[in-house]
């Protein structure tokens, strides 16, 4: 009689445990998709920046917004994502040192455009991959969604 009690108590035990970790596992996923969606937010706003208006100040303005959601989706990214996340930051630290390159010789947005151009595709082939990824993990994270 008091091996069945024991049992059905484990048996509680286990389900309650293997609920919290469900949970929490589900809570990471969201908590990565967020930050994901966040840094997706900051990307796009790449392509919104009137370069012509704002020059090399407005793009690097943008860049910098860029480098603190993706700080938060490294952090909570990287286990599933690391290689991804690695490959954009490599992109976007191009197009910063470009344009911080650009800024101490006071080259115009003009005179660096083709450099500007090739950092922007390289991040484009990065978040592209990164996309994927997410896609394949996290199939109910949407990365064109604007963050909530």
């Amino acid at each position: 009689m008091k091996l069945r009690g024991t049992t059905r108590v484990l048996a509680v035990g286990s389900i309650v445990l293997l609920t919290l970790v469900g949970c929490s596992s589900n809570d990471t996923a969201a908590s990565t998709c967020q930050d994901l969606q966040n840094l997706a937010a900051q990307v796009r706003g790449l392509r919104d920046v009137n370069i012509v208006q704002t020059g090399v100040d407005g793009l690097q303005q943008q860049v910098t917004a860029v480098d603190g959601a993706f700080d938060q989706a490294k952090a909570s990214g990287k286990d599933q994502f690391g290689p991804e996340l690695d490959a954009l930051d490599n992109s976007i630290n191009e197009l910063g040192t470009t344009l911080s390159g650009a800024k101490d010789s006071g080259k115009s947005i003009g005179e660096i455009l083709s450099s500007v151009e090739s950092d922007v595709s390289s991040i484009s082939s990065s978040w592209n991959n990164l996309t994927s990824a997410v896609k394949t993990e996290l199939d109910s994270c949407d990365l064109s969604a604007p963050a909530s």
